[in-house]
């Protein structure tokens, strides 16, 4: 299923468990993992999300994320259909897909070269686009606030949000 204006293709869903206690970031996104092997984290992940405490996140009942991949090249303002919307994926749900391929593999997070987005909702930040690439090294996972993106996207990434976002 396409949207409006046919630029990304809508592969499926995906539930995310919920989890009963709080998330917290920086006890899971670290390169020395045992659970996922990070390769790379980002800068601009780590001062929006790492740094002091970290970004904590409330428990959460169960999700059910949508997937789709763009279907040509297209501008930053692309990221605009998914961004300023009330709730967005978390960092959590990113974690749970990433603990499903801790070294890479089949699951719905590309590992084909191409980069997987998340539209995620950062208290201080406003809207964040997370990407996650894999490499044979590991995971590599970086940010920016959305605002703030001016490289287009290229035919063939995915894009996550949640199931009722249009």
């Amino acid at each position: 299923m396409k949207n409006e204006n046919n630029v990304i293709f809508w592969h499926g869903r995906v539930t995310v468990e919920g989890r009963p206690s709080n998330f917290i970031t920086r006890d899971k996104f670290d390169t020395g993992s045992q659970e996922v092997r990070f390769y790379l984290i980002g800068e601009t992940f780590r001062s929006l999300f790492l740094n002091g405490a970290g970004k904590v996140e409330k428990p959460s009942l169960e999700q059910v994320l949508r997937y789709g991949s763009v279907t040509m090249n297209s501008p930053a303002s692309l990221f605009s259909e998914f961004a300023d919307k009330p709730e967005t994926v978390t960092l959590a749900d990113l974690w749970a897909l990433l603990k499903r391929q801790p070294k890479g593999g089949e699951g719905k997070i590309l590992t084909n070269g191409r980069q997987t987005f998340f539209s995620i909702r950062d208290e201080e930040n406003g809207d964040c686009l997370v990407w996650a690439y894999f490499t044979e090294a590991g995971w590599i996972i970086d940010a920016s606030i959305a605002e703030e993106r001016l490289k287009p996207f290229i035919a063939g990434c995915r894009f996550f949000t949640l199931q009722n976002v249009a």
